[in-house]
């Protein structure tokens, strides 16, 4: 093991000795415990709330590297899903409030798909698992009018057929254009490891929106890179600690002084 690799694991260890045993992840948007984290430090399936826990972790790395124009389809397990069904119904549906147009069940893709369009957004970045066994990255380029799909384990050739007729017409139904469809540069998981595709599938994304593919993970190193993300998060969380306990330490203080002159 390289001695960047030891320290890593190392400071692991001292950042679980510190953690609490239960608890919410403080400034993450969505509530999520600390205990979802523990699948970050072994070999294991991440689960949507994990996904959903990288994805944050992605929007913080872009908002700190000034990258704008980035919508992130924060819901992981739900995205592509919901996508596949308003195609479905918007070929279906027989009474117009149902259609995609105008159901409101359909409202939150509808707002991404007209942020698009009015290019307040030049990116849509999301994750998918359709077969509740494998995680993929898509990317939605707006003014390239290119959608890239990436799969640790093929290509966008390999793409799920409604998946690939959803994404196709979502976007010529907003924005108007035919959208061509090309590989995400993303890692190849090892034979036999069906584990890391989530990982995988989030650093494709982050690679390619921080425009540098330099961080495009080793798949030798798989382990050391779900340790890395597990810090990172844990970092921002005891950041954000760190400052509510100095605030709540300072209106202690004026409460104190306060109270002493009346």
């Amino acid at each position: 093991m390289e001695d960047g690799d030891r320290r890593m694991v190392e400071e692991v260890g001292v950042a679980l000795k510190k953690l609490p045993w239960c608890g919410g992840i403080s400034s993450f948007p969505k509530h999520m415990e600390i205990t979802d984290l523990w699948r970050f430090l072994g070999p294991r399936w991440l689960s949507n709330e994990n996904e959903d826990v990288l994805m944050h972790l992605l929007r913080y790395e872009l908002d700190s590297a000034g990258c704008t124009g980035v919508e992130l389809a924060n819901e992981s397990g739900l995205f592509a899903k919901k996508l596949i069904q308003a195609y479905h119904t918007h070929k279906t549906a027989t009474d117009q409030a149902d259609t995609y147009a105008y159901s409101r069940g359909f409202q939150w893709i509808r707002k991404i798909g007209h942020a698009l369009a009015m290019h307040k957004c030049r990116h849509l970045a999301a994750l998918a698992n359709l077969t509740e066994n494998h995680w993929i990255a898509i990317l939605v380029d707006v003014d390239k009018h290119t959608i890239r799909y990436g799969d640790s384990m093929g290509s966008w050739c390999n793409m799920d057929a409604e998946l690939k007729a959803a994404l196709r017409w979502w976007t010529q139904f907003h924005t108007g254009y035919d959208f061509t469809i090309t590989d995400l540069p993303i890692t190849e998981q090892p034979a036999g490891d069906g584990y890391p595709c989530g990982l995988l599938s989030w650093n494709a994304l982050e690679a390619y929106l921080l425009g540098n593919p330099d961080l495009l993970v080793d798949k030798r190193k798989l382990m050391i890179e779900r340790f890395c993300a597990f810090l990172r998060v844990i970092n921002i969380h005891n950041d954000q600690v760190s400052i509510s306990s100095v605030i709540l330490l300072k209106v202690a203080h004026l409460t104190s002084v306060i109270s002493n002159h009346q």
